[in-house]
């Protein structure tokens, strides 16, 4: 998929433009004020496997792979502690949601984030 963005307007957003990897964007001729990250481009596989929903913010799944990378023997309870504190955490706002996505990040961290090289 590939397209064309241009002259777009976006003010006081967390994220202004969010798209998949999965193709050729050219963003032109527009402005960003006040917007956390501009450009959002997401690995929708990822997304799908942890069972996060689509509006996740790639910048809190990295800064939560970040925190876990930096602790590689941790415990299956140590991961849920991160992910719990995490702002992910805070975005997913239900506790069904975090367990399942928790059990996820436990997977991925067992497999030393395969899914991610």
């Amino acid at each position: 998929m590939s397209g064309l963005i241009e002259r777009v307007d976006i003010q006081d957003a967390d994220v202004g433009i969010r798209m998949s990897n999965c193709g050729d964007f050219i963003v032109r001729d527009s402005n960003f004020q006040n917007v956390g990250t501009a450009i959002d481009i997401f690995d929708p596989q990822i997304i799908y496997l942890l069972g996060l929903p689509a509006t996740v913010s790639s910048e809190h799944i990295a800064d939560l792979v970040a925190r876990l990378k930096r602790k590689p023997n941790a415990t299956n309870k140590e991961i849920a502690a991160i992910v719990s504190r995490s702002l992910l955490a805070r975005r997913l706002g239900s506790s069904e949601l975090l367990l399942k996505v928790t059990s996820g990040f436990i997977a991925l961290a067992r497999t030393e984030f395969a899914l991610l090289k």
